[in-house]
């Protein structure tokens, strides 16, 4: 099962998530008419332009909004996938990872510019803006997704988000476990460190849960 889960892994990322994000860097640059290096000249002027007036604590002024979207995409991957990608592909990788990045920005652009056009105060997502049911019912959430599922798969689309909810915290819990205990070995040797941060993990994974049942 693990040789099979792990080799289904190296599919999709040396296949199918290759061609997904090519394909549509490539579709996005076409019809944008290459908006990346069109308009590169125009953002930069637009990252030190003034707040035009607004200067109260509810506006951010356009380098902290490009300081935030660069804070939400730019992670520890990016800067240790450069000398990763370095080390097994030689200093061509640089040339490829250029490429892809140039046309990941237009992929970005229109994902940012959707996003501004069809903005709420609670988040849509895509699925929702496009499968035509009604965003003025007062209904958000998970429940929103719901409906948008239900729409377009019929009652599959509940159990397929219930199911994909269940591996999202599944996955989570597992995720940040193990990188709670991979730094508490880093940190210490102590033999009964892990087994305190087990059951400290176990704690706070039922506290929330005996709350409510005691509730």
């Amino acid at each position: 099962m693990i040789q099979f889960l792990h080799e289904f892994n190296n599919y999709l990322y040396a296949y199918v998530l290759i061609v997904i994000l090519i394909g549509c860097g490539l579709y996005f640059t076409i019809r944008t008419r290459v908006v990346q290096m069109r308009l590169f000249k125009e953002s930069c002027r637009m990252l030190v332009k003034s707040n035009d007036g607004h200067s109260d604590k509810k506006h951010i002024s356009n380098f902290q909004a490009f300081a935030l979207a660069v804070a939400s995409r730019v992670g520890v991957g990016n800067i240790a996938g450069v000398a990763i990608a370095m080390t097994i592909g030689g200093p061509g990788a640089i040339f490829w990872m250029w490429i892809a990045a140039m046309l990941g920005a237009a992929t970005g652009y229109v994902e940012a510019v959707l996003a501004q056009c069809y903005k709420r105060e609670d988040e849509t997502a895509f699925i929702i803006l496009f499968s035509g049911i009604d965003l003025t019912g007062g209904v958000t959430g998970i429940e929103l997704a719901q409906q948008a599922l239900e729409s377009q798969l019929g009652p599959v689309g509940s159990i397929f988000i219930t199911i994909a909810l269940a591996f999202f915290v599944f996955s989570t819990l597992i995720t940040f476990y193990y990188y709670g205990e991979a730094n508490l070995k880093f940190c210490t040797q102590k033999k009964w460190a892990v087994p305190v941060f087990k059951i400290l993990v176990l704690a706070g994974i039922k506290d929330p849960v005996l709350k409510k049942w005691w509730k």
